[in-house]
Formats: structure tokens, C-alpha cells, sequence
């Protein structure tokens, strides 16, 4: 899932998404129908055998036409969906997806480099400098249950901190966003913290 959404989860807010998805929202929500009642939390990032589909509350689809193995992760050779765009002109990305222009740049490479439970993505045109893309984050199911209940169903679906045992991690032990309090996720940082530090090693003769 996009990093981003683990926000909502520590905040237990879902107008933190505002800022991030202001296009989305101005495209979707009217004076019916708030723009979380049309949000479905899906798998922000989806890989097939030919396509990748990603983004936040809105997605972005590309045809692969190449997957190249680089350390830490893959580059892919994409091309953007142009049917798609045919089919949903008014298409509005999340704001914190930076992708080339669609018109502009059909084809260009997407850099998948892991990080610990992270996977952040960069884009280049014809082997220029990468530009970063969007952080994605593992989640579990509990943690996907609890974001869809955060944003579509805060008015009847409780907060449960308490069931999300599970918290992404950097490869080096940080963490984009904060568990919730009241986590045992929350929980285990904290007590981290507390444990004493052990004694420097004394050297011996």
C-alpha cells in the first residue's frame, strides 16, 4: 500500500489524505457523496505478467515492455496505458505520485529497489537521473481493515489499535510513519526505548 496511508492509521484521522489526494478528491467528491464513500482501499501497487497498475486513491496503469534486475530490486521499461486514458479522460493521480507527463513521455523506466518491508519506486527517461516516485509499504490484512474502516466507515466501524500487531520497517529498523498508540506494534518501540543500553565491552589482556 502507498506509504502514506499508514497516516491514517497513526493519526486514526482521514483527512490526513486530504493534502496528499487534494486531485483526486476535487474530481470525484460532490456535494452528494463526501469523496471517502468513494474510496476503495484496494493494493495501492499490483504487478500482472504485463501490467503494473499503482498509485494512491486513484491508479495509474502501464503496459511492461522490459524487467531488468538491478541491486535491490528491478528496473521495468513501461509504456503508459493509453486505453485507460481513452476511458477515463478525467483520471486524476495522487498528488504525491510523480510520474512523467503522460502525453509527453509514453515510455520511460520504473526502479522498484526494496528496502526492508518498503518498496520505493523511481522513474527515468532514456537513462536520465531517477526521479522518486512514492514509497509503498507491507501491510497485513488487519492493517488493510483498519485503513478501509478509518476513511469509509469511521462513523460505524471502531478504531481497534489494539489489533495491529504488525508495523513496516526500513531494512535498517526505521519506520516512515509511527504505529498508532495503543498498538502492540506501539508497544514494542516503547519498550525498546526503555531497555537499557548494554555496557561497552571492556577489552582484556
Amino acid at each position: 500500500m502507498i506509504s502514506y496511508f499508514l497516516e491514517v492509521l497513526h493519526s486514526g484521522d482521514k483527512n490526513v489524505l486530504i493534502s496528499r489526494e487534494q486531485g483526486w478528491i476535487d474530481a470525484w467528491e460532490d456535494e452528494v457523496t463526501p469523496w471517502y464513500s468513494q474510496s476503495l482501499i484496494d493494493l495501492s501497487l499490483t504487478i500482472t505478467q504485463g501490467t503494473i497498475s499503482m498509485g494512491g486513491l486513484g491508479r495509474d496503469l502501464f503496459w511492461i515492455r522490459q524487467i531488468e534486475a538491478i541491486p535491490n530490486g528491478y528496473r521495468v521499461t513501461v509504456t503508459w496505458n493509453r486505453r485507460d486514458a481513452i476511458q477515463h479522460p478525467n483520471r486524476t493521480r495522487s498528488t504525491n505520485v510523480n510520474l512523467p507527463a503522460r502525453d509527453v513521455t509514453p515510455n520511460f523506466d520504473l526502479h522498484f529497489i526494496f528496502d526492508g518491508d518498503y518498496l520505493d519506486v523511481f522513474y527515468s527517461v532514456d537513462d536520465s537521473e531517477k526521479n522518486f516516485s512514492a514509497s509503498f509499504a507491507l501491510i497485513d490484512p488487519e492493517m488493510r481493515r483498519q485503513i478501509n474502516g478509518r476513511i469509509r466507515h469511521s462513523w460505524m466501524t471502531p478504531f481497534e489499535p489494539s489489533r495491529i500487531t504488525f508495523w513496516p520497517r526500513r531494512a535498517d529498523g526505521t519506520m516512515d510513519f509511527l504505529p498508532p498508540a495503543g498498538s502492540p506494534a506501539a508497544r514494542e518501540i516503547n519498550a525498546a526505548k526503555a531497555a537499557p543500553e548494554a555496557p561497552a565491552p571492556v577489552a582484556g589482556f
